[in-house]
């Protein structure tokens, strides 16, 4: 694969020239339509800048709302937010003192909150970079948040300390609940903001109600520790993914028994690619791409070097990160329902 570097600031910036693999109809057995795609339309190396000199493991991605930035964090204590239109630098921020764990904005994009190892869950100006509030000062490390889609109220949860809620607007803590999981790893809040879920150590699924505070659905959905979850766009499935290699899907709100998708590496990271597509990234570098819907496996993402622990995905662009300090740009089909152009081929957007 041919490459060319372009070097800015110390930054370099990885293209790739455009080779084609087609996706083929997802009403093909599974074994004839599972394409691999090696090579990301971007890769861009993360410069070793940081307190710590050297290039960051990526534990963290957010993309903006209705904007062009990508948020992403790691071991280094350094946030960089990126153009994804150009996989330019765009601004350095600093003020964690420890390894990133979380990043999220909010549904304006205006804001970006971060938290991670020292306990610390900041807000900061996207457009400024300058840290606008400390929200939060947990114990123990904070491995999770997520932020409701009307903007108004977050959780967060991490080692040992309960699961906190928010006021986003004030900075206020609404609640503390406790919950039998003391390591905790995903949380996630359904489109509507009527439900909140969390998962971790013990490999149970939970689900609260958002008004109430009250836990009203469970599952040991896992044998193992829960890494990534997922609410489906109209709340009645739950996606969960960990270190057991399962992908576990329940239709949590009808009590229907949960279905497998098994994969060969533990799951690090998940994201929810358009109506039935699931992304996963794995221990083994690789990102898989499944169909909810036929349960059946449709490609990889290879090109990693390092296990995968970041996903994120928007408006046909997903976007992976992990230990090898690169972040990847895949652009994927909306739809894989007759053949349309591979992440390999389609251009990111100008």
């Amino acid at each position: 694969m041919l490459l060319n570097a372009l070097r800015t600031g110390g930054i370099v910036l990885l293209t790739t020239a455009w080779m084609t693999f087609p996706w083929l109809s997802r009403g093909r057995p599974a074994a004839a339509q599972e394409i691999t795609v090696r090579s990301a339309a971007r890769e861009i190396q993360v410069p070793a800048d940081g307190i710590r000199h050297h290039a960051a493991v990526i534990t963290a991605i957010a993309l903006q709302p209705n904007g062009s930035l990508v948020a992403a964090a790691g071991d280094d204590h350094v946030i960089r937010l990126w153009n994804m239109r150009d996989g330019q630098l765009v601004r350095r921020l600093t003020g964690h003192v420890d390894w990133i764990r979380a990043l999220e904005f909010s549904p304006a994009g205006a804001t970006l909150i971060s938290a991670g190892n020292d306990g610390q869950v900041l807000a900061w100006d996207a457009s400024t970079g300058t840290e606008r509030a400390k929200l939060a000062a947990h114990g123990q490390a904070v491995e999770a948040l997520a932020i409701s889609h009307d903007g108004r109220w977050m959780v967060t949860a991490g080692f040992q300390d309960p699961i906190r809620i928010y006021a986003l607007g004030i900075g206020t803590m609404l609640r503390e609940i406790e919950c039998p999981c003391r390591d905790i790893r995903a949380l996630v809040i359904s489109a509507d903001d009527r439900y909140w879920a969390a998962g971790g150590r013990d490999g149970v699924t939970r689900v609260w109600d958002a008004a109430m505070g009250r836990m009203i659905a469970h599952a040991a959905a896992h044998r193992r520790r829960i890494r990534a979850m997922a609410f489906t766009a109209g709340g009645t499935q739950l996606v969960s993914a960990g270190e057991d290699r399962q992908i576990r899907v329940w239709n949590w709100q009808a009590g229907d028994a949960a279905f497998s998708l098994p994969i060969n590496a533990k799951i690090l990271s998940i994201a929810l690619c358009d109506g039935t597509t699931i992304a996963a990234g794995c221990s083994d570098n690789v990102i898989r791409l499944w169909d909810r819907a036929t349960r059946q496996p449709i490609g990889t993402l290879a090109g990693h070097t390092g296990s995968v622990a970041a996903l994120a995905y928007r408006d046909g662009i997903l976007v992976s990160g992990g230990y090898d300090t690169v972040l990847r740009f895949w652009p994927l089909p909306a739809t894989a329902d007759a053949t349309v152009r591979s992440a390999s081929r389609a251009r990111l957007p100008e």
